[in-house]
């Protein structure tokens, strides 16, 4: 008795949060496909994605394009019994037939769901995308090394011309600015949020408390309204965000150090009772 085969049924309609052109673009990028061929399956027809397929194979095939954005089902194949007697089929016909694919087929390609195309590309000068948490921090450190590097510059250029270091120092401050921006609203949307929350890192206050919130807080593992996932940190990303914590901490070390010795150096001019 031959085993029992499932198919992905699709009717057009799409998981909750998701718009029909985020949609259509996750489904080309899992699939490597043009548009045009992904259009087909948003036709307001019963479409069936993919058959002949053991129900553990449908199981992955239907969580890949649900992390996609769209609401798919597993159906059973029906099983249709033919009698070869009465059956005749035109050659002609048939190679016609494979010659002219159903418009409603899917693309070849096998279902990746966490393979290379399943993630998002990464933009550090925009304000689309999405980053993690650890390129947020290496990010972050990256763009504060230039100015850190115009203000070296600038001190030297001061006695020369006090004008072009000022002009030196604005413009790497406003660069900075402009690109932490840019990198905070990328971390606003990896976690769902929207990134004109962005400039809540400018005001007094609450910008440090903004930045250990970014820091810490997870993003969403699958793909959300703004886009898919972002690609694993690579080694560079993970030695970039150490030298950030560390230079955090030897921070922190040195403002306490530097707390201790000027109480010790007020209690030494107390009087003595």
């Amino acid at each position: 008795m031959p085993a029992t085969r499932f198919k992905i049924v699709f009717e057009g309609h799409l998981q909750p949060g998701y718009t029909l052109a985020a949609a259509k673009n996750n489904l080309a990028t899992l699939f490597n496909g043009d548009t045009d061929t992904i259009d087909t399956l948003f036709s307001g027809h019963t479409v069936s994605l993919k058959r002949d397929l053991s129900y553990e194979a449908a199981e992955k095939y239907l969580a890949a394009l649900s992390d996609a954005g769209i609401q798919a089902r597993i159906e059973q194949e029906l099983e249709t019994q033919l009698s070869l007697d009465l059956l005749t089929i035109s050659p002609h016909r048939a190679n016609a037939h494979e010659s002219q694919p159903s418009p409603y087929s899917p693309p070849e390609e096998a279902v990746e769901p966490r393979g290379p195309s399943y993630y998002g590309p990464l933009k550090v000068m925009s304000f689309k995308g999405r980053i993690a948490r650890l390129r947020y921090m290496a990010w972050s450190l990256a763009i504060t090394l230039p100015v850190i590097l115009a203000g070296a510059v600038a001190a030297l250029i001061f006695p020369l011309s006090a004008t072009l270091g000022y002009s030196i120092v604005a413009i790497a401050a406003a660069g900075m600015i402009v690109t932490s921006q840019q990198i905070t609203a990328q971390r606003l949307h990896d976690m769902g949020w929207s990134g004109w929350l962005a400039p809540l890192q400018l005001i007094p206050g609450i910008s440090s408390i903004f930045a250990l919130f970014l820091a810490v807080v997870p993003g969403n593992q699958e793909p959300n309204q703004y886009g898919a996932p972002p690609p694993p940190n690579s080694r560079a990303v993970k030695f970039i965000c150490g030298l950030w914590v560390a230079v955090i901490l030897l921070a922190i070390l040195g403002l306490a150090l530097g707390g201790a010795a000027h109480l010790a150096g007020e209690m030494s001019h107390v009087p003595a009772a």
